[in-house]
């Protein structure tokens, strides 16, 4: 992306939506680990820990879609003002469990319900981009526009997701676990509720009228195309969990623990890089035909997964595999754009966000039970089988896809 295009996005959106944006992703990014550390804490149990993270993605999975569905009927701004204090609330809320005598039970439903909530940020930012450019944009600029914006977007969701960790991390280190929670609700109080208040807000019009309203009762948005990117997403969140437990592993097994996170971290910045990078391409390299050019990147890049042993040769594959993360994550936001009316555009989104959180739980849970029989190189046999798999679904999907985004000329 040249400086004239983020110059021009920048004054569209006005300067400051960027970094509330960010802001406003980070009690997302920061909610599973720090689930598992302040449970984790209470219990004395990782194992404990763990399923209360998996409850609160599975929660924010399910709690998803439905945010995007009344944003697109009622608008962002209440929505996102209700899930701020009720995502905070569910922290606080676990947070005064883990000092009760509450059962595990009681803590995993907490857990989840905050879920529910989650600030669904980064899909709603997408479909302020979508009505921003296409209010002041011919349709001949706007494809280029759209996709800068996803890049942007893009790189900004990696780096919320190497950010919130980190930030857990040192938290955890200086205050305790404990202080976990309260920072996340915090954020969700101020950064969530100033992103809800930003003016971008209005840019997204909620539909009420009633041919619409017959419309959302038809079933999925897209039909069977936005089925196949969700498969998509599914399989991205796949190779986002196996690698984690990938990399976990082999750090563990090196006498390491503690690196893993920093080394998995180097995935969102390969991916950030190559996301931003991605807007460049020019607009006759149709959708379609980046999706199947990504996707092989996915099975070609993970490959070399299988052979490592070292650390240094780990933190090198992995941050080259990263390469081809964000592009197709990009190119799968941009196709759900294309395959949907903007009155349904915030459900379709927060649909593929969740897609990719199922992933995820679905990806750690199989390389974790493959890691603890086999080691790491079995761990990483899921993102390799995920990234081919990525690749025949993109290649079979590429003749109806193209009916929704041919190529162009320019």
């Amino acid at each position: 992306m040249n400086r004239s295009s983020a110059r021009a996005l920048i004054a569209l959106a006005g300067p400051t939506f960027l970094p509330v944006g960010f802001l406003a992703k980070l009690p997302l990014a920061m909610g599973q680990l720090g689930m598992l550390l302040v449970v984790a804490d209470r219990t004395g149990s990782y194992t404990t820990g763990g399923l209360a993270a998996a409850a609160i993605g599975l929660g924010s999975a399910a709690g998803a879609p439905a945010a995007g569905a009344a944003a697109d009927r009622f608008g962002q701004r209440i929505v996102l003002l209700v899930v701020a204090v009720l995502y905070a609330a569910g922290m606080i809320g676990v947070l005064l469990l883990t000092q009760s005598d509450a059962s595990t039970g009681m803590l995993l439903a907490a857990a989840a319900l905050a879920g529910l909530f989650a600030p669904q940020v980064g899909p709603l930012a997408r479909v302020r981009w979508v009505a921003l450019v296409r209010r002041v944009h011919e349709p001949e600029l706007e494809r280029q526009r759209v996709t800068e914006a996803f890049a942007i977007e893009g790189a900004s969701d990696e780096a919320s997701f190497v950010a919130g960790p980190a930030l857990v991390g040192l938290l955890a280190s200086a205050a305790g676990p404990n202080s976990v929670p309260v920072v996340i609700a915090a954020l969700s109080l101020t950064a969530v509720v100033a992103f809800a208040l930003h003016p971008t807000a209005t840019a997204v019009r909620p539909s009420h009228t009633p041919h619409l309203t017959a419309a959302r009762r038809g079933g999925l948005p897209g039909g069977a195309t936005t089925l196949l990117l969700l498969l998509g997403g599914s399989l991205l969140g796949l190779v986002f969990g196996g690698t984690q437990v990938g990399v976990t592993s082999l750090t563990a097994e090196l006498g390491h623990p503690g690196a893993g996170g920093l080394v998995y971290g180097l995935l969102g910045l390969g991916s950030a890089l190559a996301g931003l990078a991605s807007a460049r391409l020019p607009q006759r390299f149709a959708l379609p035909d980046r999706l199947v050019a990504f996707a092989a990147g996915l099975a070609v890049l993970s490959l070399p997964m299988l052979l490592v042993s070292q650390m240094w040769t780990v933190s090198v594959f992995v941050t080259l595999f990263g390469c081809a993360v964000a592009p197709y994550l990009i190119v799968l936001y941009a196709l759900a754009e294309r395959a949907t009316p903007i009155e349904r555009a915030a459900t379709v989104m927060t649909m593929l966000s969740s897609a990719v959180i199922v992933g995820y739980a679905a990806g750690t849970a199989i390389a974790g039970a493959l890691a603890d029989d086999r080691g790491h190189q079995a761990a990483f046999a899921v993102p390799v089988a995920a990234g081919c798999a990525a690749f025949v679904l993109s290649v079979l999907s590429r003749p109806r896809l193209r009916r929704i985004s041919p190529p162009t000329s320019s």
